[in-house]
């Protein structure tokens, strides 16, 4: 149990910081995820998705005795450090939801997950110089996971004031369907007006919602592929005769915008053989 001394008031007020600052924020990133998603933008998707599990993700490690400092975006680190000691409360796979007819899906681990929404939250995807691959799965197991990020945001080894001889962690093992902040994301659809939000939100939402998900306008995408401006304009350009101005480009881009190395590496090479043609 908690020391004799723990200062609930102090507890309360951080309670409330977190609450304010990232879980509130996580949510409202994670709404708008969806309906970004629903309309087949996937660069604001993934971006968003990743901002909202990288807030919930801190808000946990900030309610545990944990610094959010110095992380950066950097998702794959966060998941580590919270998996040290929540790890036993994410599934072991994220699956396929029952309701959902789908013969090609692809189960993955929470880790395996993280990972692959961290490489497409990245700045280079949002600014369309790097590439993605949409999965049909991609929103369910964003679902899933968010519904086990925000269970644990929560002090696990502090003891609620209604149930003194369990504490968290026991309490949420023993009731896997538990989300002890579904009023908080309740409040928020609440407050927003616009029913094309809540449609977003809850639509499909096997997880979170508790809703007939058959209403509701909501689009379901089986594969989508990006394909990133600086290789359709340059990379991709034919090399059977010299292209000057487009090696002029390659030489432009790399001098002045901001790019991953192996990028600016394929771009110079790709100047290279232009101008020989």
């Amino acid at each position: 149990m908690l020391p004799f001394d723990y200062d609930w008031h102090f507890a309360a007020m951080k309670n409330s910081v977190v609450q304010a600052l990232f879980l509130d924020m996580a949510d409202r990133d994670y709404v708008l995820s969806r309906l970004a998603y629903g309309v087949g933008m996937f660069n604001p998707f993934f971006w968003l998705a990743g901002q909202a599990i990288e807030k919930y993700l801190k808000a946990s490690l900030l309610l545990n005795g944990e610094s959010a400092k110095d992380y950066g975006h950097d998702l794959v680190r966060l998941f580590e450090n919270v998996s040290s000691y929540a790890g036993d409360l994410f599934p072991d796979k994220l699956t396929k939801p029952e309701e959902i007819e789908e013969p090609q899906w692809c189960e993955e681990t929470p880790k395996e997950f993280v990972k692959r929404f961290s490489e497409y939250a990245d700045a280079d995807v949002r600014y369309n110089v790097s590439g993605y691959v949409v999965r049909s799965e991609d929103l369910f197991h964003l679902d899933q996971f968010i519904f086990a990020a925000r269970r644990i945001t929560v002090p696990l080894n502090s003891y609620p004031h209604d149930e003194v001889s369990k504490n968290w962690i026991e309490l949420l093992k023993e009731s896997p369907g538990y989300q002890p902040r579904g009023q908080e994301f309740k409040r928020l659809l609440e407050d927003i007006p616009d029913f094309t939000v809540h449609d977003a939100a809850l639509c499909w939402n096997f997880a979170l919602s508790q809703v007939d998900h058959s209403h509701g306008a909501f689009n379901r995408f089986s594969s989508a592929r990006s394909n990133p401006t600086l290789h359709a304009v340059i990379l991709n350009t034919p090399e059977d005769s010299p292209d000057t101005l487009v090696a002029d480009l390659a030489d432009w881009a790399v001098g002045n915008i901001k790019l991953p190395p192996n990028l600016e590496r394929d771009l110079r090479q790709k100047a290279n053989r232009l101008r020989k043609g």
